[in-house]
């Protein structure tokens, strides 16, 4: 840990979350777990053109400044790969320009702690998912203290119903699985993936001294970037 994190041990830390990875773009201010204000952008693409601006935005309505961050928050996928680059260059920009400590954040499990945060006495395993953008979903099975219990993978939503069983499932808001959850007795959850919650998720493993993840994309499958060159 450097002396920056250090000194921010003793007081609850200005954190700077960015999330681009979901159906959204957003970015948040919080002081510890209090968030101060998030914003979002109300569109699924385009996002390179108006995210710093949503940045300063952010920042100036918060009425703080940028020498007032001590943490970089990004959230790191899965999910689109224009959206992850966008918002990953951002979070790194900004943490080399100010010297600040950075920490990568899963969203899926930044999603189940949404899920968490609606069920405070939940005991069930959650699983949490993404939109694939090709009619499937990633998931990742969590255990209520948000520990990992599985490796990332990819499902259709049918395949998924058939082995969720009594776990709580937690799904993005896109309407064609929630339509097929709906007709099914299961325990779902809508929950949008948010800045605010990447944020929440970093100062939690900040405060646990973890080895905090840096911000590099979490690819499930490699970005496809068109056709291969000929020999």
């Amino acid at each position: 840990m450097n002396s920056h994190s250090q000194n921010i041990k003793t007081k609850p830390p200005v954190i700077l979350g960015l999330e681009a990875s979901g159906e959204h773009a957003s970015v948040v201010v919080t002081r510890g777990d209090d968030v101060l204000l998030e914003l979002r952008l109300e569109q699924r693409h385009g996002h390179a053109s108006q995210f710093v601006p949503l940045v300063k935005e952010c920042l100036v309505n918060a009425e703080l400044a940028f020498a007032d961050l001590d943490i970089i928050a990004a959230g790191v996928g899965p999910g689109s790969f224009t959206g992850l680059r966008v918002c990953l260059s951002a979070a790194k920009g900004f943490a080399i320009a100010g010297g600040l400590t950075s920490i990568g954040v899963n969203g899926l499990r930044a999603r189940a702690f949404g899920a968490q945060r609606q069920m405070p006495d939940n005991v069930s395993d959650i699983i949490s998912c993404a939109d694939t953008r090709r009619g499937s979903l990633f998931y990742q099975r969590f255990d209520c203290q948000l520990e990992a219990k599985s490796e990332i993978a990819e499902a259709t939503m049918e395949e998924l119903m058939s082995t969720a069983k009594d776990d709580i499932l937690c799904l993005p808001p896109i309407d064609d699985f929630g339509e097929i959850a709906a007709n099914i007795n299961q325990n779902v959850h809508i929950v949008p993936m948010s800045a605010s919650d990447i944020a929440r998720v970093a100062f939690i493993d900040f405060q646990a001294s973890k080895s905090l993840p840096p911000l590099d994309p979490l690819y499930v499958v490699a970005p496809k970037l068109g056709p291969s060159k000929s020999a």
